[in-house]
Order: C-alpha cells, then structure tokens, then sequence
C-alpha cells in the first residue's frame, strides 16, 4: 500500500505528502536519445538498449517541493516547533 501524493498548486509548483517518495524524471536537459534510431530501412527495435544523455532524476520525499515550470527544487518548508 502507498499514501505519498503530490499536492499541485497554483503557481506551478507541487510539494510531497506521505510515507514513499515521488520520482521526478526531467527530460528538458536531454542531449541524445536512441529512441527510434534505426538504419534507413529497417524496422524499430523495440527490444534495443535504450541511451539517454544527461537526463535529470529527482526522488522527492515528504516535504520536497518541486517547480514544474522551472524545472527547480524548492528550499523545503520549515515545520513549526
């Protein structure tokens, strides 16, 4: 059973709520891909490796913020004593 969520705002930004994590995979610095790379041709591969340059992960816990327009982790909320 899993009770972690991402609470989404307004302003683009959402924060981790629950036990698990939340991953983040951001593609926006991705550099090359051999998805759909083939030899003129021949057919898609669907069972060849896959490469990814520069892909960027993010697993958040809770209290992690996140700004999905920015692409930018958030300073995290300090709790109140």
């Amino acid at each position: 059973m899993t009770d972690t969520c991402a609470v989404f705002g307004s302003d683009g930004t959402f924060h981790v709520l629950g036990k698990g994590s939340i991953t983040v995979i951001d593609p926006g610095g991705l550099s090359h891909t051999s998805h759909g790379q083939t030899d003129p041709g021949e057919p898609m591969d669907q069972s060849a490796p896959l490469s990814l340059h520069n892909l960027v992960v993010h697993v958040l816990r809770q209290g992690d913020r996140y700004d999905y327009k920015h692409r930018t982790l958030l300073p995290r909320r300090q709790q109140p004593v």
